[in-house]
């Protein structure tokens, strides 16, 4: 499901901009999308921050002389790397430069209505729904949710579970055994098991050493010395296929 989250300080009960957006979502390809509209932007910064790190796939934003902070907030998660698409939608064309230096991904008049937003919102959708196929629905100590493929580093078991290590130092415990975990994994080549304690995303991996796995964020695993020869050359045969 693409996750969809629309500012619109419109004070009617139904939002113009959000059944906009939901007009023209499934005309650029989605299909199963959600979307929540809030009002303000202090409610934008409360409903993210609720949110674990890049929860919404989308944030669209109606631009005006009172939400002006609305920059600052999209300054605000580019500054953190969030992958997050954000749109900004406005009254008037000159708020398109200050949109794009605040990180905006794309940009529409508000009486282009349907039309314009689907230009703007294109390549984020687009984006999102290449990163839909790497989407792997796990049960976690946060509950039930979806956890990208690309953002699994790599994975160890645990006596509750395994524990997924992902971006920015973050680890999720998934109510799965790692072999189950690997099962649910094991249809894309780039994820391998590592002895009976890791699975490794070997496009997470930065270097293979002697005796250790070294990853792209520094981290490092030791592997079991029976592993050792079958992880090295699953390494090189993974490089190849990438250069390739």
């Amino acid at each position: 499901m693409i996750r969809v989250l629309v500012c619109d300080p419109n004070p009617s009960r139904k939002s113009p901009l959000r059944s906009a957006v939901d007009a023209a979502l499934p005309e650029l390809g989605a299909r199963n999308f959600g979307s929540l509209r809030v009002t303000s932007s202090a409610d934008l910064r409360t409903v993210v921050a609720r949110m674990r790190e890049d929860f919404f796939d989308i944030i669209v934003c109606k631009i005006d002389d009172g939400t002006q902070d609305i920059f600052d907030f999209y300054r605000e998660m580019r500054a953190r790397g969030t992958t997050t698409s954000l749109v900004a939608v406005a009254d008037s064309s000159t708020y398109a430069g200050e949109a794009a230096i605040a990180g905006a991904s794309g940009f529409c008049l508000i009486d282009e209505k349907v039309d314009g937003l689907k230009r703007a919102l294109g390549p984020s959708v687009e984006c999102a729904l290449e990163r839909q196929d790497g989407v792997v629905g796990l049960r976690s100590e946060l509950g039930v949710g979806n956890v990208y493929s690309d953002d699994i580093l790599f994975a160890e078991s645990s006596r509750r579970g395994a524990v997924l290590h992902l971006p920015k130092n973050r680890t999720l415990l998934v109510r799965l055994t790692l072999q189950a975990l690997y099962a649910r994994l094991s249809s894309d080549s780039r994820f391998i098991k590592v002895g009976g304690s890791f699975i490794v995303n070997l496009d997470s991996v930065r270097s293979v050493g002697e005796k250790a796995l070294i990853f792209t964020d520094g981290e490092s695993i030791i592997v079991p010395v029976r592993a050792r020869k079958a992880v090295r050359d699953s390494y090189k045969e993974h490089c190849m296929r990438a250069g390739a």
